[in-house]
């Protein structure tokens, strides 16, 4: 007996999943860059210019969208 409404609703959910799932990875993948530059910048207490343009480079992908990993 196939359920029409039950499998619309397993397919809902299914696409929802692998949306939330892509989202999910993005903003870890955000905050592990960010981890990296603020460790960069405690630990080598070099000139932070490098380190800003690291900032820009990071804020420019994670709101583009793309997962560089």
């Amino acid at each position: 007996m196939f359920n029409k409404e039950l499998f619309v609703y397993y397919v809902i959910s299914f696409s929802m999943y692998l949306w939330f799932k892509g989202l999910w990875d993005q903003i870890l993948f955000c905050y592990k860059q960010l981890a990296i530059i603020l460790i960069n910048i405690t630990c080598n207490n070099e000139s932070v210019h490098g380190d800003i343009n690291v900032i820009m480079w990071t804020q420019i992908n994670c709101s583009n969208g793309s997962i560089l990993n």
